[in-house]
């Protein structure tokens, strides 16, 4: 097993050099090495919403917050920072349109 914290570098440097589709699939990776962190959703759900998959980055986002609700692993303040950050994805993909 890879730690989740490599892997999401990894694919945020992908993400940082334009390589969207490379970003999705290495973040996908994370999910499915670490399918009970939040953190590895919220961040599948970036690189989603980067290469504008918005269904799949809201999908993802949501599932960050569910998970939220069992993480133990992660200090407050991390779990508020994932929150947050899901909140603001959710929020933005979900603004119904005049």
């Amino acid at each position: 097993m890879f730690p989740e914290f490599i892997v999401n570098l990894l694919g945020y440097e992908h993400l940082q050099t334009g390589d969207m589709k490379g970003a999705v699939e290495i973040l996908k990776l994370n999910v499915t090495a670490h399918p009970n962190s939040p953190n590895a959703y919220d961040s599948v759900s970036d690189a989603y919403l980067a290469d504008g998959q918005k269904d799949m980055a809201l999908q993802n986002a949501k599932r960050a917050l569910e998970l939220l609700a069992k993480d133990t692993s992660d200090t407050e303040e991390r779990r508020n920072d994932i929150r947050e950050n899901a909140e603001q994805k959710i929020k933005q993909l979900t603004v119904t349109k005049p």
